[in-house]
């Protein structure tokens, strides 16, 4: 990903700032034309010293006024950008500092709006914030389709899950890391997710601008702010933006700046930083703001979905009432070992490019967790379902043992993300179900021998095999297989594999790789298939055999005469051409998690 970092500045080393969201680098670098001056102040006109208030809830949607005085105006605070720093001189904020949830709270000066909360200090003793000007939040939406800083992070040309969980951490880490600060940019995501879910995955909400707070679901509308007049949004009001609604939920939580010509402004700084996006929206309600060592944070539930987030970007977000976006239907059911009831979670995602796969892990691990953790000793089978408009659903069906949902939530996050991210086409993720069995006991295995009926076999002949495994208690179990020799392949030596999962996939990478590798949608979705096709439970025991055919891309043409390989290998063909990793190939089923491998020596003599 290409993108500019700014200079760190070196007030990080001595008491470093939080933004209260994300301050991305992005579009609002320009003065807003036309500013209605009776209305809006500009940066211009601000001095230090002048005296005004800002609006927020500190508790219930009531919107109310409190004091503040202007310390300076910041020169550059980014780059072609100023700021304004500010003290606020309030009762909850002297107890509490800069507190995480006022993104957006809109300062007046001179009885004109100018601008929004949007920074602060993290232990700070005094409740010190930084002002986006809003001149530059009018702009917002403003430069047209291209302004769109980044789409998430690039799965690349060969499909693996582990690799692209290993990119997409990266991403975040790289994406959303402070632009003016030394320190992890922090707002409220309160969720009604279990308290071990949000220990889990605290770092990466950290590296994604959030700070978990559970214990918060959706409310009803009428109690999340409607006003007397039917408005939902107004200056200073609560704003939500839901990125999993419906029976668990994750919502993060700030302020409104300004309301006009219908366009709803908020945030003072960006969200995600994507420019145009497709994001819900809903009031909100505060319940109580909640004073802490290093940070203060509003706790906060939603309101129902109600507009749509249209633009994020640097100087803030803004959206409009009415035409929800599309949300990605969620169903979640969990049997668990010592719960007599199949647990049903239905849920709606927000189809966020870059939050979505970790919100998508949070909640599969919250539903698997919320009647209790799993024992020490553990298995997990599993079932899933992803919709892709265009596609037959990708199917998931597998099963872990001792690593409680970790497999599950990688791969589904990894799909999810690989394909909203990919570089060919806009992909509609339908619907997403995952089922979920959690029992006891720990059904982990390796191969510990194998032995052949014989090391020298002729063609047509059946090799039997006998497969040792030992369990984590070191009992043994054995599976039997057997493998016929092809009819014609010629004689001499040849490698002959028994592996479990994780084997088998670097074999089927090394010999063949083009079957893992996407040229457009279709191949990344049949090569996400090719994955997800590979069962923990089974062993696999493969011939590999010489090369006899091509590939073009992922379709196998075995047996080319070597005429047709001539004019295949034609250098006007655009498409390329790789040769073919033939094998015989024998799958045992096992119900354990099978891990290792052995790797021998066949002799093929004259029949």
């Amino acid at each position: 990903m290409n993108r500019w970092n700014p200079q760190k500045s070196p007030l990080g080393a001595s008491g470093g700032m939080i933004l209260l969201m994300l301050l991305v680098l992005g579009t609002c670098f320009g003065v807003a034309l036309g500013m209605d001056k009776s209305r809006y102040i500009s940066i211009e006109e601000v001095k230090p010293g002048m005296e005004g208030y800002f609006l927020t809830v500190y508790s219930g949607h009531t919107v109310q006024k409190y004091p503040l005085e202007v310390i300076s105006v910041v020169p550059k605070w980014q780059p072609a950008r100023d700021a304004i720093l500010v003290r606020a001189k309030d009762p909850v904020s002297e107890k509490s500092g800069a507190i995480a949830g006022c993104s957006g709270s809109p300062m007046y000066l001179d009885g004109r709006l100018a601008g929004a909360l949007a920074a602060g200090f993290t232990a700070g003793k005094e409740p010190l914030y930084f002002v986006t000007p809003i001149e530059y939040m009018l702009e917002i939406g403003t430069a047209g389709p291209g302004s769109s800083a980044a789409r998430g992070v690039e799965a690349g040309p060969v499909v693996d899950f582990k690799a692209f969980e290993r990119k997409y951490q990266q991403y975040l880490q790289d994406w959303f890391s402070p632009q003016t600060t030394g320190t992890a940019t922090m707002i409220p995501l309160v969720t009604s997710l279990p308290d071990r879910v949000c220990n889990q995955m605290s770092d990466t909400f950290s590296r994604m601008g959030f700070v978990a707070v559970p214990g918060g679901g959706q409310m009803a509308s009428d109690a999340a702010g409607t006003k007397s007049d039917g408005s939902l949004f107004e200056p200073g009001g609560v704003i939500a933006v839901p990125l999993l609604s419906g029976d668990m939920t994750m919502a993060a939580t700030g302020t409104v700046t300004e309301v006009a010509d219908g366009k709803i402004y908020a945030f003072g700084h960006s969200f995600t930083g994507l420019g145009p996006v497709e994001l819900p929206i809903a009031p909100g309600t505060i319940h109580v703001v909640v004073p802490g060592v290093t940070r203060s944070f509003k706790f906060s539930s939603p309101g129902e979905i109600v507009g749509t987030l249209q633009f994020d970007e640097n100087c803030g977000i803004m959206g409009r009432v009415g035409n929800p976006p599309p949300l990605i239907p969620l169903i979640i059911e969990v049997e668990y070992f010592n719960d007599p009831k199949v647990r049903r979670y239905d849920c709606r995602l927000a189809a966020d490019p870059v939050r979505g796969p970790t919100i998508l892990q949070s909640a599969i691990g919250g539903a698997g967790l919320m009647q209790g953790t799993a024992p020490v000793e553990h298995t997990v089978r599993y079932r899933g379902k992803i919709e892709v408009d265009g596609f037959a659903p990708i199917v998931l069906d597998n099963i872990s043992s001792g690593r409680e949902l970790t497999d599950l939530m990688s791969e589904a996050s990894s799909i999810m993300g690989m394909l909203m991210t990919n570089r060919y086409a806009k992909v509609q993720l339908e619907a997403m179900s995952f089922g979920i069995q959690v029992t006891t006991g720990d059904t982990q295995a390796a191969i510990a021998d194998v032995v052949m009926s014989d090391s020298q076999v002729k063609p047509g002949e059946t090799l039997k095999l006998t497969v040792e495994l030992r369990t984590i208690g070191s009992h043994k179990q054995i599976r039997q297989a057997e493998l016929t020799i092809p009819e014609d392949l010629g004689q001499g030596a040849y490698e002959l594999l028994v592996a479990g999962s994780d084997d088998y996939e670097k074999y089927l990478r090394k010999t063949g790789v083009y079957r893992f590798t996407a040229y457009d949608l279709k191949t990344m979705v049949a090569a996400i298939r090719s994955l997800t096709e590979i069962r923990r439970d089974r062993i696999y025991v493969v011939l590999s055999l010489p090369p006899s055919g091509l590939a073009i891309e992922q379709t196998e043409l075995p047996r080319v005469p070597g005429t047709k390989v001539l004019l295949m290998q034609d250098p006007r063909r655009t498409a390329e051409l790789l040769p073919m990793a033939e094998r015989v190939e024998k799958r045992i089923e096992t119900g354990f998690v099978v891990r290792g491998s052995k790797t021998m020596r066949l002799v093929v003599e004259h029949k």
